[in-house]
């Protein structure tokens, strides 16, 4: 009797190791309990590092850093056990340093262990800094061992963490949201469909006035995608998140956030004043480093900058020292009603390196300008309306 007990036991804990019909690690013990990791050189280990993680502390680090005459790297899953169904695969990824391009691809097997001939590999996937989410659905019944295989030559190192392998969902999330075509009251959103559904829900979170997701759609059974979000306010930051609705109370995770920004409204009621205390003055004006007035402005930066005042005036002040700048501070639209006479008053100075006193030569025996330029044609053409390099 103790013998049969004592072999039952056996069988027993064998089947609880071999039978993974859905696995996740997160790679906060190492090694990773039943994981076989291999490396082609000794100068690179796959390791625990706490550099970055999806979640908790810790995550795998596959690494090209240091000089080989080959890079692959794999981490291949315990045995897995799929007797019925399709799975669904996937984990997050983040590359440590944009030098270089760190490479992999998924595998998965339905036979054996052999990385060479039982695998059928996915393409080539590249890692960045911003972290993402690699996902590989559909993998059939039998599959065996999943494997990830890191190929980067001479790079630097690549995370991953929170790794999944389960049957998938009754109801698919979406992938892929969009946000693009950003006016003052409305933004074009797009995603790639999680599998034939065709109605979705949306949560649309304001994060100018510091709201947060609730987890409650805001617009519900949206029909179409693409799709247009309209009675947005101008000049506003928003988060947009999406989920697919499968009808009969079933409903995908949540993807998101996407994050975007509606554009300024027309100045239209005059006077209008700014105040320069701050660069850029509001977040409707922009400024541009780059691009001659012909040109127009290139860039989102300039050498502008705040925090002098003169004669006790909030300014933006700009150093004309050194050849080839073109620094340009860009207000928001002015819609002028037509036939009105309106007038621009702007208060100009120029004063010595790091003064706040006029300099009474101004500009004169330089060659450096300040032109005042305006466009009617939302910036396609700049026309100079006054020269102010010649000013004393």
């Amino acid at each position: 009797m103790k013998k049969l007990l004592l072999t039952l036991l056996c069988i027993l804990s064998f089947s609880s190791w071999h039978a993974n019909a859905q696995l996740t690690e997160g790679f906060e013990t190492w090694p990773p309990t039943g994981w076989t990791l291999t490396s082609s050189n000794t100068s690179n280990d796959i390791i625990q590092s706490s550099s970055w993680a999806n979640s908790g502390t810790y995550s795998l680090r596959f690494a090209s850093y240091s000089g080989a005459s080959t890079y692959d790297q794999y981490a291949v899953t315990p045995v897995l056990e799929t007797n019925t169904g399709t799975h669904i695969v996937s984990f997050w990824h983040r590359a440590h340093y944009s030098w270089g391009t760190e490479e992999f691809s998924v595998g998965y097997s339905t036979t054996g262990a052999n990385l060479s001939t039982d695998f059928t590999w996915s393409a080539t996937q590249t890692s960045s800094t911003t972290a993402s989410e690699f996902t590989l659905a559909n993998l059939p019944a039998g599959t065996t061992y999943v494997a990830i295989h890191y190929y980067s030559d001479y790079s630097y190192y690549m995370y991953v963490d929170d790794f999944s392998f389960a049957a998938p969902p009754s109801c698919l999330a979406p992938s892929v949201l969009t946000a693009s075509g950003e006016t003052t009251t409305t933004v074009d959103l797009a995603w790639t469909n999680g599998d034939g559904e065709s109605l979705w829900d949306l949560e649309l979170v304001d994060v100018t006035a510091s709201g947060s997701a609730t987890g409650t759609p805001t617009s519900n059974d949206i029909t179409t995608n693409p799709y247009t979000l309209s009675g947005l306010t101008a000049n506003n930051d928003y988060q947009i998140y999406l989920r697919a609705d499968c009808g009969g109370g079933d409903a995908s995770d949540w993807v998101g956030p996407v994050s975007f920004s509606t554009l300024c409204d027309v100045v239209s009621t005059f006077p209008s004043t700014t105040d320069f205390t701050l660069n850029p003055p509001t977040d409707c004006w922009s400024q541009a480093g780059n691009g001659t007035p012909a040109e127009g402005p290139t860039g989102t930066t300039s050498s502008w900058n705040a925090g002098r005042s003169f004669n006790g005036v909030p300014s933006n002040r700009v150093n004309l020292y050194s050849t080839g700048k073109e620094e340009w501070l860009i207000s928001p639209t002015y819609a002028i009603p037509t036939g009105d006479a309106h007038e621009l008053i702007l208060t100009l100075a120029v004063t010595d390196y790091n003064s706040t006193s006029a300099d009474a030569a101004g500009m004169a025996g330089t060659d450096d300008q300040v032109q005042l330029l305006q466009t009617l044609d939302g910036g396609t053409t700049w026309t100079r309306l006054r020269n102010l390099g010649l000013l004393k």
